[in-house]
């Protein structure tokens, strides 16, 4: 009697090898593709597209991420050296106290230096002292946001009912004066705060003067 034909039967093995090398072969694969960097990975990728047909714009994607990542860097640098500039050139000039926001400056003038007290309209000193800044402003393309502030002490005037209208059209002197001297319309905005957000208490005379004040804040545009 002859020996049973189990050849039929060893067929499953054979597949089953196959399956288990690829296996193995797809997480040695996975394994190395977590130790290289996005072009790598993206470099295998495209081949194996091109072995099976596939087409891909993986590799496009991955150029254009890097593109826009050396793009914001080279931007975040360019405003830096901006900034750090225009600081230095802003806080040369009398009656402006300058600092360093997120994303911009802000420049603090005292009721002294522009106001008469009580008073929206532009002094000649404080037309003066403008002028240089505006100078500075142009040479960028900043948006500049200004704030009209007062102290906590009533005023009641034909013009000025209440601080909300002070600081409002103290706010808008200074936006008007800048628009005249070449600053475009469409960098500027304005606001008036009345006494809501002082800098110092307003039980004394110094405190009530500082809190009397324009700031001018620059940011960018997105």
């Amino acid at each position: 009697m002859g020996q049973p034909d189990n050849s039929g039967n060893a067929g499953w093995l054979i597949t089953f090898n196959d399956m288990v090398t690829l296996l193995m072969t797809f997480f040695i694969l996975i394994i190395a593709m977590s130790d290289m960097d996005t072009a790598k990975i993206g470099q295998i990728t495209q081949a194996i597209h091109e072995t099976f047909g596939i087409k891909s714009t993986h590799n496009q994607d991955v150029l254009t991420v890097h593109e826009q990542n050396g793009e914001n860097e080279a931007t975040a640098v360019r405003r830096e050296e901006e900034l750090s500039g225009l600081e230095i050139e802003i806080a040369s000039l009398q009656g402006a106290e300058v600092r360093r926001d997120a994303g911009g400056i802000t420049v603090t003038m005292g009721e002294k230096t522009l106001f008469d007290q009580g008073s929206a309209t532009l002094m000649k000193d404080g037309q003066s002292m403008l002028m240089p800044f505006i100078a500075a402003l142009g040479k960028n393309e900043m948006l500049i946001h200004v704030e009209g502030h007062t102290d906590s002490q009533p005023i009641t005037s034909v013009l000025f009912p209440s601080n909300w209208e002070l600081s409002v059209a103290r706010a808008v002197s200074v936006v008007m004066f800048l628009e005249e001297n070449g600053i475009a319309a469409n960098r500027l905005s304005v606001v008036g705060y009345g006494d809501t957000k002082p800098v110092a208490e307003n039980q004394d005379l110094y405190g009530r003067q500082k809190n009397r004040r324009v700031e001018i804040k620059l940011t960018y545009r997105g």
